[in-house]
């Protein structure tokens, strides 16, 4: 796209960069803000698989919070050509700074191992695996480190044949290398490569061939040069070739604030993230049917913690709960509630899973009261079905549906009904579940001028929700 057209809210200034997921630039809306708008490649774009890939990893990576990241502030991916916006962090990338001044030294390297690692453990913490850290992927602000791309890198890989997995050679760990399965230890070893680069100034595994260089990955010990402890220490461990070997980013920010050069005892919460835990996720296929759908009926598996709209609001789960398809649909009218649920039992819902959101304070933050939003996860034995629900639930019966709120105590209960205010529906079809979401002001305004910001956050609940939450075996 050229300078001066608008992706979304941005106008774009001019294009920052290009690489194997897009191309870059920085944006502006209307209010001056700055963001570096990420666009995908057309030919990425025109990938279903890639699509796919991209909508489920943006929905997790929405969900990192941590200081010492460029987080998303808002994005499309079921655009033509789907975009990201991140944060605007003015300054240049570890590996400019590197090839320009020279390695870091002293304090600096120092306070760099801390910020990045502390990323890390964020972005592992939301159930991310990055796949493509390195020196370019981190740019050096005026107030510290902060870690790019997090989160799209699997949606690419998505698109390109085995052999050439996404990475960069000389930051890949061995397992990546050879095409198996990545978990969190694959960063760990990326981390440790960057760490001695940001150092010495040099490559952790040289080579004068691609080839040389996946040997020097698969079969040495990373050239260190004058590196020393304790950092020597960490980032040894987090080179070894065995990820199971490898320390966790918890772990390595542990030993970084207290210089020591082994891993603290493990504990469940370190071990959390370790490689040996971590299994294949699910080929997205699995969901087309409950006979091969891996996902538990739980909160954790469905829903977000927390979500984020693209006008830069973030949402946190209140309260959850598991209920009866019985209990799915209120009210009376033009529909009853029982025939909503008839409809709906029908087609082979049993139970569907609720969670209730509220608007979380920020500059941006909802005129007057903050947004509520009820959503419902409704599970059906196959897409076919769940197909045919969501068609009959996006005409007049989305208006029938039960809207949740915060109970006193754990999970949730259903608002009273009959009680006219202004609202906004979206639902969509998630392979065999059908997410429905309703967003309303929790004074129950009939205003309708704060319909933009209902409808972002609708939108963004819905896309949030679904089997992509759910990360482990």
């Amino acid at each position: 796209m050229a300078v001066g057209q608008r992706v979304g809210g941005f106008r774009l200034v001019r294009q920052l960069g290009a690489g194997g997921f897009g191309t870059v630039h920085l944006g502006e809306d209307a209010a001056g803000r700055r963001a570096a708008v990420k666009l995908l490649h057309p030919h990425l774009a025109q990938d279903p698989q890639v699509r796919r890939y991209f909508v489920q990893e943006l929905a997790t990576a929405r969900t990192v919070q941590g200081f010492c990241l460029a987080a998303i502030v808002a994005a499309d991916a079921a655009g033509e050509r789907p975009w990201i916006a991140t944060e605007y962090v003015d300054g240049p990338t570890l590996d400019q700074a590197v090839r320009e001044h020279g390695p870091r030294t002293g304090g600096d390297v120092q306070r760099l191992a801390v910020q990045t690692i502390t990323a890390l453990a964020a972005i592992h913490a939301a159930g991310v695996v990055h796949r493509d850290l390195k020196p370019a992927n981190i740019l050096l602000g005026p107030d510290g480190a902060r870690v790019i791309d997090f989160g799209i890198a699997r949606a690419l890989d998505a698109g390109t044949a085995s052999a050439t997995r996404i990475g960069t050679l000389g930051y890949m760990a061995p397992e990546q290398v050879e095409g198996t399965a990545l978990g969190p230890a694959a960063d760990l070893f990326a981390w440790g490569a960057v760490m001695i680069h940001a150092a010495t100034g040099a490559e952790a595994f040289p080579g004068p061939t691609q080839a040389a260089r996946i040997h020097q990955v698969l079969t040495h010990p990373p050239q260190t040069g004058d590196l020393a402890d304790p950092l020597l220490g960490i980032v040894l461990a987090c080179t070894a070739k065995d990820p199971a070997h490898r320390p966790t980013a918890r772990q390595v920010l542990d030993m970084l604030l207290t210089g020591r050069t082994t891993p603290p005892p493990d504990t469940e919460q370190t071990r959390r993230y370790t490689a040996d835990e971590t299994v294949p996720e699910p080929d997205p296929a699995l969901w087309d049917s409950s006979a091969t759908d891996p996902t538990p009926f739980t909160a954790d598996a469905l829903l977000p913690q927390r979500f984020t709209t693209d006008n830069a609001i973030a949402f946190a789960r209140v309260a959850t709960g598991a209920r009866p398809c019985t209990k799915a649909a209120t009210g009376k009218g033009g529909l009853t509630a029982e025939e909503v649920i008839e409809e709906i039992t029908a087609r082979g819902c049993t139970q569907v899973m609720t969670g209730v959101y509220v608007e979380q304070p920020g500059p941006r933050a909802t005129p007057g009261n903050p947004v509520q939003v009820s959503v419902m996860v409704l599970p059906f034995p196959d897409t076919a079905a769940a197909r045919d629900a969501r068609d009959y639930l996006s005409g007049p019966a989305r208006w029938h549906l039960t809207t949740w709120r915060e109970h006193t105590g754990p999970g949730t209960r259903p608002m009273t009904p009959h009680i006219r205010y202004y609202r906004w529906s979206h639902n969509r079809l998630a392979h065999r579940y059908v997410v429905t979401v309703m967003a309303h002001r929790t004074d129950l305004t009939t205003d309708g001028g704060i319909k933009p910001w209902l409808e972002s956050a609708a939108a963004e609940a819905c896309r949030s929700s679904g089997p992509q939450n759910h990360r482990g075996p």
